[in-house]
């Protein structure tokens, strides 16, 4: 059981304070749980999950984005991350972050959990920091797609040209969002592609939180880091010690119903990184939030038990 919950304020490097959450098990903390957070979203989406690994000696740890939850600000509005260069901004606030909190967990595995937009700035984590944790899960990620990364990045700023980078862009949501629902006969929501559990969506559609509309810049970013996470140099970067859980939806349209992914896992297995592959039959893009979630939270803490500290 959850023994204290607490929002803190961590300052980083640029002087922007990221707003951490944190749900600390009773008694001893045998390992350390970061999660990294998707798009449009923010921490206590986690609550849940967080609770069920406390049960277990695990601590875990959210940040919001800047521009998300209680990370929004005036310097990082509602669906932004930074005027300028906010991909490697974000990956720079995730290390620091993970800095932060290994300060009080000495010694203990420390795993990241990364999913959708978090699971792509992971990806260009481990490229560089991965010394720092000692296992990676993804969820609901994907290969890159650097051509329509290229696109995506100067039709952004192309925009922004006319309205300014921190605008928030409803054509922008539809051109990336629009076509998610395709293969959901009669769909509730425009985000019943998020998870086939009607509840789930419809708390994801009440949280005020959640589903806003990204800005230019936020497109922009997510852009330049399509064309530059999967690159050679990055994958073979990655330490051949790491060991990787990557679990998705059959229906998850992110991760291209499943293809994305089982590439980015045939480029990590043909690198001789230790990685497993889970799909989970009819589940969509949030496996964490599925009907099936019970069974993807003890895969994840099956997979956790079996990392120790890495040498």
């Amino acid at each position: 059981m959850t023994d204290k919950r607490e929002i803190q304020r961590v300052r980083m490097s640029d002087e922007l304070q990221i707003a951490l959450h944190s749900w600390l098990p009773r008694g001893e903390v045998k390992k350390v749980v970061h999660i990294s957070h998707g798009m449009a979203e923010h921490a206590p989406r986690y609550d849940a999950f967080a609770q069920y690994l406390n049960n277990y000696g695990i601590a875990v740890y959210v940040h919001d984005h800047r521009g998300h939850g209680q990370s929004i600000q005036e310097r990082a509005p509602a669906g932004h991350l930074a005027d300028k260069d906010g991909f490697n901004r974000v990956t720079e606030d995730l290390r620091e972050i993970i800095n932060f909190t290994k300060n009080t967990h000495k010694d203990v595995p420390y795993i990241l959990l990364a999913h959708s937009f978090g699971s792509f700035v992971a990806q260009n984590f481990i490229a560089s920091y991965a010394e720092l944790i000692d296992a990676l899960i993804l969820s609901g990620t994907t290969a890159n797609n650097a051509p329509l990364g290229r696109f995506s990045n100067l039709f952004a700023r192309f925009l922004s040209l006319f309205r300014g980078i921190r605008h928030q862009s409803p054509l922008l949501t539809k051109i990336a969002f629009g076509s998610y629902n395709k293969r959901i006969v009669n769909p509730k929501s425009k985000n019943s592609w998020l998870s086939s559990d009607d509840r789930a969506v419809e708390a994801y559609d009440a949280d005020p939180f959640c589903g806003m509309n990204c800005t230019y810049g936020f497109y922009r970013d997510l852009g330049y880091g399509f064309t530059i996470i999967n690159k050679k140099a990055k994958l073979d970067a990655i330490p051949k010690n790491l060991p990787i859980f990557l679990f998705v939806g059959s229906d998850d349209p992110v991760s291209n119903y499943t293809k994305g992914l089982r590439w980015l896992y045939d480029a990590y297995k043909s690198r001789g990184l230790d990685v497993e592959l889970r799909v989970y039959e009819g589940a969509r893009h949030e496996c964490l939030n599925e009907l099936q979630k019970e069974k993807v939270y003890k895969d994840i803490l099956s997979f956790i038990n079996k990392i120790d500290l890495r040498k």
